[in-house]
């Protein structure tokens, strides 16, 4: 599922908000313990075009070193400092999914491009 769309042949020629806040729900596919969200990029030709696309898995040779995965590890409420108990979950569990989008002076590394945080909160009511 899209998270977030940029589009990189106008990126870095307007002004973008410093920092964004999203939320998305996200479905327990089956019981378990989660350890980490993982992000990835998706290029499309553009945002109307999307029949040509390249990401981790296509042929492109430079994937590896072009598409980066963003790790994000999770840790259970109350886990002490130094340690990453995972989270707990059940099949057909809501949970909240908050990424942080950081751009220009908001960045907090030297990354190209926009910078990204992922946390996910516990049950959505």
């Amino acid at each position: 599922r899209c998270v977030y769309e940029v589009d990189l042949s106008s990126y870095g020629r307007q002004v973008l908000p410093a920092e964004i806040e999203l939320a998305q729900s996200v479905v327990a596919s089956s019981d378990g313990h989660v350890h980490a969200v993982v992000g990835r990029w998706v290029v499309w030709e553009s945002l109307d075009n999307r029949d040509s696309r390249l990401d981790s898995e296509s042929d492109y040779l430079g994937r590896a070193l072009t598409w980066p995965h963003y790790v994000q590890a999770v840790a259970a409420v109350g886990t002490e400092s130094g340690v990453l108990d995972p989270v707990e979950v059940r099949a057909g569990q809501q949970l909240r999914l908050s990424v942080v989008v950081r751009q220009g002076k908001g960045k907090r590394t030297g990354a190209a491009g926009p910078e990204f945080s992922m946390h996910l909160d516990g049950s959505v009511a």
